[in-house]
Parts: C-alpha cells; structure tokens; sequence
C-alpha cells in the first residue's frame, strides 16, 4: 500500500517553510534528517538519503525533470500571487491553460524538484456552470462525462 513521497533535500527547514508557505503543509513527524509533512510528502536530508541508498554524489542529481510532485487546489489564483512575488521561485514554464479548461504551472522547489500546481477541477466545472453552460456544455468543454461534471458540482455544493 501507498504511504507517501520522500524527496531529498538539502535543507529541512528551507524545504518545511516552502511547502508551508505556498500550500500550508505542516510537520507530522520529525525524525531529525527526515521530516513527514501533511499530504503524504516526506523531506529527507541529503546525507541522510545517500547512507541510506548508498549512492553519492553526483548519483544524487538535483533537477532532473523525471518526476514531480502534484497539488490540485481550489485557491490556484491565490498561490499563483505568492509565486509571482517571490524571487527565490523558478518557473518551469508560464501558466498553461490545458485543452479541457485547467490552469497548471510548474515551478522548481529549493532542491530542483517539479512542483505542479493545477486548478482542481471542481473549480473548473464550477467555474464553467457558473457561467451558465449546461452540465452536458460543461462535460463537453472540460472533455469529460456528464456523470463527472455532476460529482463534481456535488463536492463544490457540499463545501
């Protein structure tokens, strides 16, 4: 079974308030070199991670755009504006507006990390119903099924 991510790094703190500040992640458990956040993410320092793995740099390669860690939100506008006054955040790109309506940018964490940010897609459909599009018009402009589009305007309702 799934228990969570585990990211090295190369400082716990820096990692904690960066995760803190952009999405409200706190500390579950702090073991010292390694630190279990909310959401089933873990940071475990550098050297740390190579006694464990037994590798060493430059084993250990920073930025390296095989993977990324995924937050959907409901507040994308609100951390697009911390992004954006931040001067210690690299984009990976600009904001791209995906063919079925969610707005996703990607940025690099403190150790070169992918981090994703999308617009959760209650928001979208919530967005689109609003609008006065139908739920079938919605279905169709998000590219998914009508059943979807009802789920999800159940969740936004039901906050």
């Amino acid at each position: 079974m799934y228990a969570m991510t585990v990211l090295c790094v190369k400082d716990l703190e820096k990692s904690k308030k960066f995760y803190y500040d952009l999405f409200g992640l706190t500390v579950e458990e702090d073991f010292g070199t390694y630190v279990s956040v909310t959401k089933g993410l873990a940071f475990q320092l550098a050297n740390s991670w190579q006694d464990y793995l037994g590798k060493r740099e430059p084993e250990i390669i920073y930025k390296n755009h095989a993977s990324k860690v995924v937050f959907e939100i409901d507040n994308f506008d609100e951390v697009l504006d911390i992004i954006n006054t931040r001067n210690d955040i690299e984009l990976v790109h600009p904001i791209v507006h995906y063919s079925w309506r969610q707005r996703v940018v990607r940025f690099y964490d403190p150790d070169g990390h992918i981090v994703e940010v999308g617009e959760s897609m209650d928001i979208v459909v919530k967005r689109f119903i609003s609008s006065g599009l139908t739920t079938e018009e919605a279905a169709n402009s998000i590219e998914t099924s009508v059943d979807s589009v009802k789920d999800s305007l159940e969740r936004t309702n039901n906050n």
